[in-house]
């Protein structure tokens, strides 16, 4: 069991109550989201042969649009896209791979939910397509 001591346990409220009332966050975490949402499968850009097994902590569906958050509790999260860990950008490329098989007719969109600040980050569609590139290639070379 995890214990807590009172600052912490305040520090995750206020944390939770910031994500709720951030104009750009909470539209995702509405009641037509949905959190932990198992993925399994392969798309385009994924290295052959290469399926994927995860979880999306938020997803949300519109009629235009799919939307992959994960939530980040590194202390401190990346400032600016360029600084995201390459393998949360690898994770989220081979969502979005995924997604897109699953949702052909609509733009699927992947950010990052910081739990410090909280701060909301998109991860720009180069960005993941450069990843998965880079991956294709690692394993080409292998």
């Amino acid at each position: 069991v995890l214990s807590l001591d009172e600052s912490m346990r305040a520090e995750i409220a206020k944390t939770v109550l910031v994500l709720f009332q951030d104009p750009v966050i909470a539209p995702f975490l509405d009641p037509s989201g949905r959190a932990e949402v198992p993925i399994t499968g392969t798309g385009p850009g994924l290295p052959e042969g290469v399926a994927i097994n995860g979880k999306i902590d938020r997803l949300l569906i519109t009629a235009t649009h799919v939307h992959a958050l994960d939530f980040k509790s590194d202390r401190p999260g990346a400032r600016r896209a360029e600084d995201i860990d390459p393998g949360y950008i690898t994770q989220m490329a081979a969502y979005r791979a995924v997604l897109k098989t699953l949702y052909p007719a609509r733009e699927v969109l992947c950010a990052l939910i910081w739990t410090e600040g909280p701060r909301f980050m998109d991860i720009p569609a180069e960005m993941m397509d450069r990843c998965l590139t880079s991956l294709r290639e690692s394993r080409q070379g292998a």
